[in-house]
């Protein structure tokens, strides 16, 4: 998969250099409404980036936030070029293979200034937030391609976080890419479908994981606990990924 991630930097190079701009997103994003593109391509920055959760690691605790590899604009603009060169001769290292997201946030943490006090972004937070940043900000850099300016849309627009108490709200969320369910859950789907685990190169979880969210939160974008459930395996169902868990277990898969 890291030579593919590092293929994928290369072509969004050769569009780039025609003079195409790119949306560039995972194949497991969810889109919830159209926005124009021409938003993105008619504003004064070269790139739109999407927060991660922590991944990776180390720069989040030295930052405060990283980026998500899988949900970028890219304006096809002289200055989005040098730090797409950039990028894939990070990328490469004779290999011709790496981890895309963590060489976008190494390559961005070197040559960006980010214009977002991260303590006082955090005053705020909820209880779900679990300490990630959940507003949009702007920066600019000052090394490869100086002058490059990019946006960080905050996370309910482009939302990345776990299965949580709330969801995304239905006003402002344009794109949802859900991480990871719980690990209770995830034993219990494979206890339930063993067939998941047997096949896990076929990403057969990673479809179920798709089904919970959309019973998480993709009818109304609100989560009501149903106190009729009395039957299900894993007990009261008191959280909305124990509400999806139950509807997808009573389901034809």
């Amino acid at each position: 998969v890291e030579a593919l991630w590092y293929r994928r930097i290369q072509y969004c190079l050769e569009q780039l250099k025609k003079g195409q701009s790119l949306l560039l997103t995972d194949v497991d994003n969810i889109f919830r409404k159209y926005v124009p593109l021409s938003e993105f391509q008619d504003s004064s920055y070269d790139a739109i980036f999407a927060l991660e959760q922590r991944y990776p690691v180390p720069l989040f605790k030295k930052q405060g936030f990283v980026f998500c590899g899988g949900m970028t604009f890219l304006k096809a603009t002289d200055k989005t070029i040098a730090i797409m060169e950039q990028l894939l001769q990070n990328c490469d290292g004779g290999t011709k293979r790496c981890d895309d997201q963590v060489e976008w946030n190494v390559l961005l943490h070197g040559n960006m200034h980010w214009e977002v006090d991260v303590k006082s972004a955090r005053k705020g937070k909820t209880k779900t937030s679990h300490d990630l940043l959940l507003d949009g900000f702007e920066g600019i850099s000052t090394g490869i391609g100086k002058g490059f300016r990019a946006k960080v849309w905050d996370r309910d627009f482009a939302w990345r976080a776990d299965f949580e108490e709330s969801c995304p709200s239905l006003e402002n969320n344009w794109v949802a890419m859900p991480g990871n369910v719980p690990p209770w859950v995830s034993k219990l789907l494979t206890e339930k479908w063993r067939i998941i685990k047997k096949h896990e190169s076929l990403g057969l979880g990673k479809i179920l994981r798709m089904k919970i969210w959309e019973n998480h939160c993709g009818e109304n974008g609100t989560f009501f606990a149903d106190p009729n459930i009395t039957n299900s395996p894993i007990g009261n169902v008191t959280s909305p990924v124990e509400l999806a868990f139950q509807r997808l277990a009573e389901s034809d898969v």
